[in-house]
């Protein structure tokens, strides 16, 4: 037979519409309604044909199944949830989801049992139908058909003997009634709808095989989830601690360098006065060099004059012994006095010039010592800068740090 499936089925009633309801607003709320290529359908949307047998028939609809996409798209957004800000409110909100996902897989087991239940019914009457086609075709026009169909039966179960009597007693029944052969022709075609039926729950119950291999995936990495997350519980513990540590080690750095700061503030002060009253000294130094300098260039002047004066006078007694020589007789006298005038007043010039002499070695000396005591204080000073420059680069070295 070549027939085509048909992919929806007339809903039939079952006892898990409220899990069909529930579980639709909790895939809207999950963002996971719409179903992709790897979800399936509620089994509520499928045909639930009654067993023809006596035994009872499992429920027409299993409970809701969740596609592994949804799973997948729950378990990326608890690890982007937990990467987040408050680890608690996270971790409440993980173990809710994970809940969730334990209902959903208990959930897909129960419908994973009613699928298996479901589909060794239809198996049973899949190959009850094919048996009484087989022998329907097989039987001459006019021959005896219980026959074949005990000889078809002889290897089948008790069970399967027993429900085929059945099919068999109403069988022999339209061979006397052509109208009653008519009936059974149409509810043999019914019977083959039903086995087309049955086919797209086969191709149902593969896709709960290859959910069921995914479901063992996700609990797998659910496992490693947790693990996951009991060591980054860990790693978190170990880092609040070490930051504690840190904010205890910084701390202490930090009065450490305040207290070094604040002496460095101290000295820098102390350093900054001791070079002001150093300034303050060297100015009046060399105020008082500057006035040395002027008093000795003054002296130089004074001595200057003294002995051009002195050498003149030693020119006029030249000249004057040239004339007293030729004159000595008449000009003697008036010569000697105005000798002894000029050698009193030359005695009092050298008297002068020797008093004018010394002051000046007392300048000179004055001079020199003053002159030693301002390279003392340039050399101080140049001392002072080195270490007003040193103390400089250390402040800002500390500053820096």
């Amino acid at each position: 037979m070549n027939h085509t499936p048909s992919p929806h089925l007339s809903e039939g009633p079952g006892p898990h519409l409220s899990d069909k309801s529930a579980g639709g607003g909790l895939l809207c709320a999950l963002g996971l309604s719409g179903g992709g290529d790897r979800g399936i359908r509620s089994p509520d949307s499928l045909t639930h044909t009654p067993s023809p047998t006596a035994g009872g028939t499992p429920s027409s609809s299993p409970p809701l199944l969740l596609s592994p996409g949804g799973l997948s798209s729950l378990g990326l957004s608890c690890l982007g949830d937990g990467a987040g800000g408050d680890w608690e409110s996270r971790e409440e909100l993980r173990m809710r989801e994970l809940e969730e996902a334990r209902a959903r897989a208990a959930q897909m087991e129960k419908t994973m049992r009613w699928w298996s239940d479901c589909t060794a019914n239809w198996r049973e009457k899949w190959s009850d139908m094919e048996l009484l086609e087989s022998v329907l075709r097989s039987a001459p026009p006019g021959g005896d058909t219980q026959d074949t169909w005990d000889k078809s039966n002889s290897t089948r179960p008790q069970t399967n003997r027993e429900r085929s009597r059945q099919l068999w007693n109403e069988l022999s029944s339209t061979e006397e009634d052509q109208s009653k052969v008519n009936a059974l022709q149409l509810r043999l075609d019914e019977s083959q709808k039903v086995l087309l039926k049955e086919r797209d729950k086969l191709s149902l119950s593969k896709n709960i095989e290859r959910l069921e291999a995914e479901l063992s995936q996700w609990k797998l990495k659910h496992e490693e989830l947790s693990k996951s997350k009991q060591e980054a519980l860990k790693q978190l513990s170990l880092l609040k601690e070490m930051h504690q540590d840190e904010l205890g080690r910084m701390s202490e750095d930090l009065e450490d360098e305040l207290g070094a700061r604040s002496s460095m503030d101290r000295k820098l002060a102390e350093l900054r006065a001791e070079m002001e009253r150093l300034q303050a000294e060297n100015a009046a130094e060399w105020g008082r060099r500057e006035r040395l300098e002027t008093e000795k260039l003054a002296l130089e002047r004074d001595n200057k004059k003294l002995r051009a004066q002195t050498e003149d006078l030693e020119e006029q007694m030249a000249k004057k012994r040239r004339q007293a020589a030729s004159a000595l007789d008449s000009d003697l006298r008036a010569v000697q006095t105005e000798l002894f005038e000029r050698n009193k007043e030359l005695a009092d010039l050298r008297h002068v010039h020797a008093k004018l002499k010394k002051q000046y070695q007392e300048k000179m000396a004055e001079l020199a010592h003053a002159n030693r005591r301002v390279e003392s204080h340039e050399a101080e000073v140049k001392k002072l800068r080195l270490r007003v420059e040193e103390l400089k680069k250390e402040l800002g070295q500390a500053e820096d740090e």
